[in-house]
């Protein structure tokens, strides 16, 4: 119990110090990311592990996404990993006018697969802790259907439904991220903040994220974190809004 307590007041400390970002940020996004992993050493310097995910958007009200996915982790010395990983997402697509106002498309599903590759450096400075890692991120999204309907009232094909295919596309994306944590004596809780930069010929998207872990113990865990995302460039797979994010992910080691 005095575990929880402890968790329900920094999440209330940590939601009226985001107050006024909120406010200030009426035009964007507000989502919310709530993640579930487990990880196994394996020994000899490996590791394994399985993560799940469910994303919110449009102020909370809408799933964005479900993913699950499965990472294999070496460490080579106390500095230095490397990291390889599968990815597989099921993504909504929101329906709506097109930009010229002809057609309504419907809401719908579709996959995206997704491989990775990593380096994480990292080094320590007293209770300090900083990593770089540089992440290559390649998603693949296969062709699907999507309905819509004819909206020009002028065209003998108004109000007609048919099915639009979208063709496969393949994506690589560079991830630059920053991080540093703070180890504070006799403390369950390690605040942590980082930067990450999407790269892939321009910048794609700016990720700052500022949060703390907490350990109950050796194997469980819990992180909760606040999270900006600026957008530098549109997606049509993706909202071009900027986002704010209220997440909090479990995890758990044996």
């Amino acid at each position: 119990m005095r575990n929880l307590s402890h968790i329900i007041r920094l999440a209330l400390v940590t939601a009226t110090a985001m107050m006024p970002l909120l406010v200030q940020a009426q035009s964007d996004d507000l989502g919310m990311w709530l993640g579930v992993s487990a990880e196994k050493q394996l020994g000899n310097g490996w590791s394994a592990e399985v993560e799940g995910e469910w994303r919110m958007k449009d102020n909370i009200s809408a799933t964005d996404r479900l993913s699950i996915g499965m990472t294999a982790n070496y460490k080579f010395n106390k500095w230095l990993k490397a990291s390889a990983g599968y990815e597989l997402m099921d993504c909504r697509n929101e329906g709506g006018l097109t930009e010229s106002g002809n057609y309504y498309n419907s809401t719908c599903w579709y996959l995206r697969h997704r491989l990775s590759a990593a380096l994480t450096g990292t080094w320590k400075a007293g209770r300090w802790k900083f990593s770089l890692r540089e992440r290559w991120v390649y998603t693949y999204t296969p062709s699907y259907e999507r309905h819509r309907m004819s909206m020009n009232e002028t065209s003998a094909n108004y109000g007609t439904i048919s099915d639009k295919v979208k063709n496969g596309k393949a994506k690589n994306v560079l991830r630059s991220r920053l991080s540093a944590e703070y180890n504070i004596p006799n403390c369950h809780f390690t605040p942590y903040g980082s930067a990450e930069i999407y790269n892939a010929w321009d910048i794609q998207k700016i990720r700052y994220t500022l949060g703390t872990e907490y350990k109950f113990n050796k194997q469980h865990s819990i992180k909760l974190y606040y999270l900006f995302q600026d957008r530098k460039s549109e997606d049509e797979d993706e909202s071009v809004q900027d986002q704010h994010v209220i997440g909090a992910s479990y995890n758990f080691k044996f």
